[in-house]
């Protein structure tokens, strides 16, 4: 087995696990004999992060080809993986037994402060991730001025989310991660390559 073969195991598990909590937790509200406050900002930031999340992981695949024999390039492989972890299990809401109503806007509320400077921090370190482990940004060494725009403009949304609780606000970043994870749908990954 490669050191990458290895990572990617590792990584590939620990995703799962995150994944795993966040789709339970939408089972646990299905189950819920309790009335639900349903949260459009909720809903969709869950749906997204369960994109990003394979976006993130298929997005791994380039890394097959780099050496992983320093200690810091497996650390910002690990860093990364470890915040998507973080952020699923904030995103997984488990019904409290003192409340009546399941309230997931309130639940949106209350975790933002705390979910979106986990998510700049998450777009900060995949991108030195990639500047450290191949040596050049995820869409290779010259990418259109867009996608160059791309990365800064979402961190600056999202840090205005961690600081604002502006209703557009949120529903403008989500629109514009949801649009990022959407048209990955509809390019050629390192996994199929």
């Amino acid at each position: 087995m490669t050191q990458f073969e290895f990572l990617m195991t590792f990584a590939s598990v620990v995703l799962a696990i995150a994944l795993t909590e966040m789709f339970g937790s939408w089972g646990k509200l299905a189950r819920s004999s309790r009335p639900i406050r349903w949260s459009g900002l909720w809903v969709g930031w869950t749906v997204v992060l369960a994109g990003l999340t394979i976006m993130y992981w298929s997005g791994m695949w380039p890394y097959r080809n780099a050496s992983f024999s320093e200690a810091y390039r497996i650390a910002w492989l690990v860093i990364p993986t470890f915040l998507l972890v973080v952020l699923c299990f904030l995103f997984s809401p488990e019904p409290e037994a003192d409340r009546e109503e399941i309230d997931l806007a309130d639940r949106y509320w209350r975790i933002a402060p705390r979910a979106f400077p986990v998510l700049a921090l998450f777009l900060v370190a995949t991108q030195v991730a990639d500047a450290l482990i191949i040596g050049q940004g995820p869409l290779g060494p010259d990418p259109p001025l867009f996608v160059r725009l791309l990365v800064p403009g979402l961190f600056l949304l999202v840090v205005a989310c961690a600081l604002s609780r502006i209703a557009w606000l949120h529903f403008v970043t989500l629109g514009c991660f949801a649009a990022v994870v959407t048209g990955f749908l509809f390019v050629s990954t390192g996994i199929f390559q």
